[in-house]
């Protein structure tokens, strides 16, 4: 199917079995940041498999120019549009964080979880990177009318994010829109942010009258207070400087920029 020539199409729905299988295929690839060459070839392969012409198809250097070095660069794809309109981007970044290595996603009803204790889901980000691949393989399936279209899959955003900052920007055609699937549920959307960190905590103390009894409470604000300034001096996850899960090996962030070398072991 050529998505050059849209067919005309009546009431359409997208497959989301088909969208919700793509994702638990992308979590149980390992692809932590500067290692995401093997999800790059799986999203080829599906590109290629509905008749996206790969000269559509660009890698970008996108590494080369990062300071933390990995094994593939922005994978891109840019196509013309059937309908006339401004050019959109939609993108999703490829990595994921050191902890979801080993991710063996299962569905339990309405949920997706990982059925390796050890291991994170991976969900952020390739639920985004199956969204979009999920809107290319629809257009080329059913010949979608669409404007010009760039989509965008980056690498390393847990790093810095680099994947965006290196991006070599005139290969994206000039985008006038752009939609970046990552973050929060498909009920919000964020314009703009320099950064944030969202935290739920209670903390119960023990209740005293502060003129009768004062040592007989606990003061849930003191504890909060001694809570953080703890998280802030002695780290806030901790010192992570190795991690291993035998078999298969991963170098992570070889250059001086981490300032040591992390090898990740995972299960084949």
């Amino acid at each position: 199917m050529n998505a050059k020539e849209p067919l005309k199409v009546g009431p359409w729905e997208p497959n989301l079995d088909r969208a919700l299988e793509l994702a638990m295929q992308l979590m149980r690839i390992p692809g932590p940041s500067c290692s995401e060459a093997e999800v790059v070839a799986f999203i080829r392969a599906k590109l290629d498999a509905v008749g996206v012409p790969m000269e559509a198809v660009y890698v970008d250097a996108a590494n080369k120019m990062s300071p933390a070095g990995g094994d593939t660069g922005n994978l891109i794809l840019k196509l013309p549009g059937t309908i006339r309109g401004p050019r959109r981007l939609l993108m999703a970044h490829l990595d994921t964080v050191l902890i979801c290595l080993g991710c063996s996603p299962v569905r339990i009803g309405n949920y997706v979880e990982s059925a390796n204790p050890e291991s994170g889901l991976g969900a952020d980000n390739r639920s985004g990177v199956a969204a979009i691949l999920t809107a290319v393989l629809e257009i080329f399936e059913h010949g979608l009318p669409h404007p010009p279209l760039t989509f965008l899959w980056t690498v390393q955003e847990e790093l810095g994010p680099f994947g965006s900052r290196y991006v070599e920007k005139r290969r994206l055609g000039k985008p006038r829109m752009a939609w970046n699937w990552d973050g929060r549920g498909p009920h919000r959307i964020t314009l703009a942010a320099t950064g944030g960190d969202t935290l739920h905590i209670k903390v119960h103390g023990i209740a005293s009258h502060a003129g009768g009894a004062p040592e007989r409470g606990v003061s849930a604000i003191a504890m909060a207070g001694l809570a953080l300034h703890e998280m802030v001096t002695k780290g806030w996850h901790g010192d992570l400087l190795t991690l291993s899960i035998p078999v298969r090996t991963f170098p992570i962030c070889s250059r001086p920029f981490c300032g040591s070398t992390w090898t990740v072991r995972t299960k084949a």
